[in-house]
Formats: C-alpha cells, sequence, structure tokens
C-alpha cells in the first residue's frame, strides 16, 4: 500500500488539483492487488486514479479510457484523485519501448515512459510495505536500479533463479517515495512480457570467478578466514583485502577463524570495498586460522580527532583491530536487549558488538564493570539512509573476535547508590518499626500498671473487708454466740425440769429449743463466712465450693456456674451464697443425698441457678415450716424478695429433688 498511494500523492503534487476531474488516457499499468490504481500516460494529470466498487479485469494495459471523479486532500495537505467512474472508450498499441542505461532512470523526463534497461539480477525478495509485489535489484554499468512486478504476474519462486543472470527488464518508470517525500524513480515490469533472459546464471553460484575489480557485475568469488562476526556481517582477511564486510543474510554465521568461501557482488561503500548479496560457504578439512592476539591499545579521543588534534572519524582505524578500555555504562536489561555494550572511555563511549560472540555466556553481568575490549573497529552511520544524501556518522563500534577479547578489570563495587537508597529505606523503616514497638511496649506498660494498681487496690479493699469481717466474726462469737449459748442452756433446762410435770409448756419449750438450734447453726455460719475469704474469690465455681465445704460430708458436689464474678455485687454474692448452702445443707441433712449437681447461667439480667440432688427426696406440699421450727426454705423466700427472684422445688418422696432459682439483677446489684 505504501508504494501505491505514494506514487499516486506525489503525482498529483506536482499540480493544483480541482475539486472534478473529466480526462482520458492510455493505461499504461493496472495494481491487482488490494490497493486498486491504474496508471494512465503522461499526458493526463492527475495520471493515478484510485477505483472503488468495481475490478480491475475489465482493463488491460494500451486501453483507451475515460475517468471521471473528484480530487482529495489528506491530513497532511496532499491532494490525490478518486475516480468515480471509468469507461473504455478505445484501444492502442503502448507507445514504444525505449532501451536507457540504468543510471538514468531518475532522469526528470523519465517517469510514464516505456523503457527496457540491460543488467545482472543482484537480489530478489518480497517488497516488505507490499506483499503481493516482488522487487528486483538489477546491476548495471551506471548504476543499480529497483524494478517491481506483482507477485501474481511473476512469482518469486521464478524470480530467484535468475539471480547473477543477465537480463532485459522491460516497464514503465514510476516515481515511489514515502507518503510526503519524493525518494526516486523505479521500474514497473509489464506483466507477461516484462523479463527477458539474455544469459542464465551459472549453476553453481560458487563457480564464480575470483575477486578482480569493483567494476565487474557479476559475481565474483574471495576466501579468507572470518576475523569477525556481528548481527549482519562477517568480516574477512582474504590476504589481498585486509578487511571485507560480507552482508550475507545467515541464520547461523561461521565462527571466527574458520575459513570460508564467499560470491557475492564486490562495490565500494563510504569507506572502503563490500561484498553484498553474498552467499557463504565453510571450507572443510582446513585448519582454522587463529586470531592474532597483539591488538594495539589507543585512547577513544584518536578516533575522532587527525593527527592535528581536529575534530574528524578517523578513517585510519578502519578495520583495523584496537583495543579500548573504559567501563560499560548502560544496564544488564539493556545489554540483553541490544546485545551491545555501551563503553565510556573518558568523554566519548564507543559500541561494542557482542551479538555473535558464543562463547561470551552472560554479557549481562559485564553492567558497570571496567574492562579491556579487542576487536575491529567500524564506523557506525544512521540507518534511515533517507534523512539525509549521505548517511549521518553516529561514532565508532568495537566488533570483537571473541569472548576472551573482553577483559574485566574490575566488577562494580557492591555498595552502590541503588543498594545505598535501600539500606536507608530500611533503617527508616526499623526506625520507625521501633518508634511504634515502643509507643506499643509504653501503652502495654501503661495499661498492665494500671490492671496492677487497680488489683493492688481491690486486693487492699479486700484484706480491709477481710480484717473487717473478722473483727465483726469476734464481735458476734463473744457476744451474740455467747448469749444464745446460754440462752439454750436455760431453755434445756427449762425443757428437764418441766419433765411431765405441764404438758401446756412442753411444746413451746421444744420449738423454742428448736429455734435456739436453727438460730446457733446459722450465726455458726455467719461467723464462717465472715472468717473465710469466700467473697474474695474471683471464680464463682470456686467461692461456692469454699462456702459449702464444711457441709457437704462425704457427698461428692460438682459446679458448673458460668457467671462471671466482676458481674455480681458483694450483696448478690452473699444471696447466692447463703441459698445454695442452704439447699446443699438440706440435701445432705434431710435427703442424705450423695450426689450433688449446682448450676448456673446468666440471661441479660437474670441469673438462674439449680441443685440438683440424689437424696430421699419429700413432698413439697407438707413439708415443715416455722410452726415446726425450720426456717430454711423460708431463709431463701427472704433473701430472694429483694432480688425480685423465684423458688421452684420438683421433688417427691424417694426420686431426689430439683430446685430452680432465679433472681433478677437491677444497676445495683451487679457490679
Amino acid at each position: 500500500m505504501k508504494r501505491a498511494l505514494a506514487i499516486l500523492f506525489l503525482a498529483n503534487s506536482l499540480f493544483a488539483a480541482p475539486r472534478t476531474f473529466d480526462v482520458t488516457g492510455q493505461v499504461l499499468g493496472i495494481n491487482r492487488s488490494a490497493q486498486r490504481w491504474i496508471l494512465l500516460d503522461g499526458s493526463v494529470k492527475p495520471n493515478n486514479f484510485s477505483i472503488s466498487d468495481r475490478t480491475l479485469s475489465d482493463f488491460r494495459s494500451g486501453d483507451i479510457i475515460r475517468a471521471c471523479g473528484v480530487t482529495q486532500t489528506n491530513k497532511h495537505g496532499e491532494a490525490y484523485s478518486f475516480a468515480t467512474n471509468i469507461v473504455r472508450v478505445g484501444k492502442r498499441p503502448l507507445p514504444e519501448t525505449v532501451e536507457i542505461d540504468g543510471g538514468r532512470i531518475n532522469d526528470p523526463d523519465m517517469p510514464h515512459r516505456c523503457v527496457r534497461i540491460r543488467g545482472i539480477v543482484s537480489a530478489v525478495k518480497r517488497d516488505d510495505t507490499n506483499m503481493a509485489w516482488n522487487q528486483i535489484t538489477l546491476r548495471t554499468p551506471t548504476g543499480k536500479i529497483c524494478a517491481v512486478v506483482q507477485d501474481d504476474a511473476q512469482p518469486i519462486a521464478g524470480l530467484a533463479s535468475l539471480v547473477d543472470a543477465e537480463v532485459t527488464l522491460s516497464g514503465y518508470v514510476t516515481r515511489f517515495g514515502s507518503m510526503l517525500r519524493f525518494l526516486g524513480n523505479e521500474l514497473m515490469l509489464f506483466d507477461e512480457d516484462g523479463v527477458t533472459v539474455n544469459r542464465k546464471a551459472p549453476d553453481d553460484p560458487f563457480a564464480a570467478p575470483p575477486y578482480a575489480s569493483s567494476r565487474v557485475l557479476h559475481r565474483q568469488r574471495i576466501e579468507g578466514v572470518v576475523v569477525a562476526v556481528d548481527r549482519h556481517r562477517i568480516y574477512l582477511d582474504s590476504g589481498r583485502v585486509d578487511f571485507l564486510p560480507v552482508l550475507s543474510e545467515m541464520d547461523a554465521p561461521p565462527p571466527v577463524g574458520a575459513r570460508v568461501t564467499a560470491v557475492g557482488y564486490a562495490e565500494p561503500d563510504l569507506y572502503g570495498l563490500q561484498l553484498a548479496d553474498a552467499r557463504v560457504r565453510v571450507e572443510r578439512g582446513t585448519p582454522a586460522a587463529k586470531p592474532d592476539a597483539k591488538v594495539p591499545s589507543i585512547d577513544a579521543e584518536a578516533l575522532f580527532t587527525d593527527a592535528h588534534g581536529n575534530a574528524v572519524a578517523n578513517s585510519k582505524y578502519y578495520g583495523k583491530p584496537i583495543r579500548l578500555q573504559g567501563k560499560v555504562v548502560n544496564t544488564s536489561d539493556n545489554i540483553r536487549h541490544t546485545r551491545e555494550l555501551q563503553l565510556a572511555c573518558g568523554r566519548r563511549v564507543v559500541a561494542v558488538d557482542v551479538s555473535r560472540i558464543g562463547d561470551l555466556r552472560d554479557p549481562e553481568s559485564l553492567a558497570g564493570c571496567e574492562v579491556s575490549v579487542a576487536g575491529y573497529c567500524l564506523p557506525r552511520f544512521e540507518r534511515d539512509a533517507a534523512s539525509s544524501w549521505i548517511p549521518r556518522f553516529e561514532g565508532f563500534s568495537l566488533v570483537p573476535r571473541t569472548g576472551a577479547d573482553i577483559e574485566v578489570r574490575a566488577r562494580p563495587s557492591w555498595w552502590t547508590p541503588a543498594k545505598l537508597l535501600c539500606v536507608i529505606g530500611a533503617l527508616l523503616v526499623l526506625i520507625a518499626a521501633i518508634l511504634v514497638w515502643n509507643h506499643t511496649l509504653r501503652v502495654m506498660s501503661e495499661r498492665r500498671g494500671a490492671r496492677l494498681a487497680r488489683e493492688r487496690i481491690e486486693h487492699a479493699k479486700s484484706e480491709l473487708k477481710v480484717e473487717e469481717r473478722t473483727r465483726l466474726a469476734v464481735e458476734l462469737h463473744d457476744s451474740i454466740s455467747q448469749t444464745l449459748t446460754g440462752v439454750a442452756l436455760q431453755v434445756d433446762a427449762a425443757v428437764t425440769a418441766n419433765t411431765g410435770a405441764n404438758p401446756a409448756v412442753e411444746r413451746p419449750l421444744a420449738i423454742s429449743r428448736q429455734m435456739l438450734a436453727s438460730c446457733r447453726k446459722e450465726l455458726q455460719c455467719c461467723l464462717w463466712d465472715l472468717r473465710s475469704r469466700t467473697f474474695e474469690e474471683k471464680d464463682m465455681n470456686e467461692a461456692i465450693l469454699r462456702s459449702i465445704g464444711p457441709q457437704t460430708g462425704n457427698a461428692k458436689v460438682a459446679v458448673r456456674f458460668n457467671v462471671p464474678r466482676d458481674r455480681l455485687s458483694e450483696t448478690a454474692v452473699q444471696a447466692i451464697l447463703r441459698i445454695v448452702c442452704e439447699l446443699v445443707v438440706n440435701a445432705v441433712r434431710h435427703g442424705r443425698a450423695t450426689e450433688i449437681r449446682i448450676a448456673g447461667e446468666t440471661h441479660g439480667n437474670v441469673i438462674r441457678l439449680s441443685v440438683r440432688d440424689n437424696g430421699s427426696g419429700f413432698d413439697p406440699a407438707r413439708a415443715p415450716g416455722p410452726a415446726q421450727g425450720h426456717f430454711g426454705l423460708r431463709g431463701i423466700h427472704e433473701r430472694l424478695a429483694g432480688f425480685g427472684g423465684t423458688l421452684e422445688i420438683d421433688s417427691r418422696p424417694g426420686a431426689g429433688t430439683a430446685v430452680t432459682v432465679t433472681l433478677q439483677m437491677n444497676k445495683e446489684q451487679t457490679a
């Protein structure tokens, strides 16, 4: 597409394009590929037309056509023609084909003329921009020309056999270039008879004669030793030519030191001689020549100045082995991508091509190293030759012969700025972590200190409570307990004195005796609680076991009281412990139970506890009360009254007893 559009744009850029056109002219050629355009003779302006919505099979070279259409302008300001209607109005023979020298093809009057040119085919390949076209390079005594032909007319397989053949190419001259720039003229071959073979190419390309002169158009043969290899060329030392670049498209070039035979087309380049479009054969059975190890060391500045110190690309070192010392300044990733070392030698940078050095295992590891490199000196030019009539000089490069030509003088220091930044960053992160850790430790220590202080305060309060309860227990024992003992002795004396004398007094005395016994028992329990540390226990299970310890005897007791101690006030704890203790005493004393299970749980502000035993059981409806001198259940009801609690008894004779107690906790009764 690039060629078709380029011709279209360039041809129209030579005139002021009208809005519409109606022209008649002779068809010189037709593009039958996807671009679809017709080339008319030079008498018609414009000369190229794009066709839409029809095939080109209706037209042939030599047809006289009438084309109507419009001109348009692209975004670059270039005008091109677009034919909307093309009809055949006649036919006449094409203009006479004139034989010219190859050098005349770029004359200003050549476009749209039918010509034939004699020469030697040196290369045949596909058009890289349009695969429907093939390109032929023709060498003539006055210069090289480029000829193009459509693949469906002249397939690439047939054209490949023409390399080094003498031919005559016939066609019409047309202009080619980019969209915005004229690059030259080329020969567009006639489809049917565009190629005439005058002398066939030799069957054996390596039968070419030895090198004689760069003026010879045919292939020439040169034998020599490979002294260097880069990504595009191999370089030979042939004896006759000290340093000969050989341009050959080889996937696996011969190694340095191999003796080879190369056949190609000798032509001068900017500095010397090169062998273009070459074929290379490695000669077997011959000893490989060893590269000369004696390479002079030079200052890189000598490559860019002459003997008088003037700034110039010094051609003295072209193709000569030299040694440079410097530092590899490109990164390992860049080396891996470009297969080049950028060697900084003072203020100059020289590229070192390592793309074809097979024994250099790890060129990426050379990044940052001080190295000494030996190799052949080559100039480097800008690849885009279209930007200048003469390619712009970019600098010099070295092509080492083997990996041994690169000597590492010093490895880069491990302590690089990047690693220093990493260490500084790691230290900053460590300092931040230490500060955070110190802050965390300070907060934790403050919390633990506050908790320890609270625990010590609670412990002091607990000790004060224990001391106060102990003092109170002593007072109760020395006063009320002794008084009750004295009263009990008096009642016992009255009972003894009244034996059988007055039946009316006997019953009240018996009740009084039971009441005093119950009061003394209750007082003993209170004194036990006051002297023990039951109320200081943090675990209610342990507090219950401590409280009922003196009352259980040989009975097995299991406690599962799942209510946190810190949720209960002192009043609530005392009520729960006294209730549980009373129920356990009843189970052991009256029910003669051997197994007792105590459980408790909380639901919001409601505490539910149960005491179950395997005792003899009783009938709750006939249970003795205060009238019979039994105040246990009555005391439980009185304690529950302050908590809005309830008491449920499930028992029958011989089936054990299950007592369920609920307590309603308010804010004052919870801790």
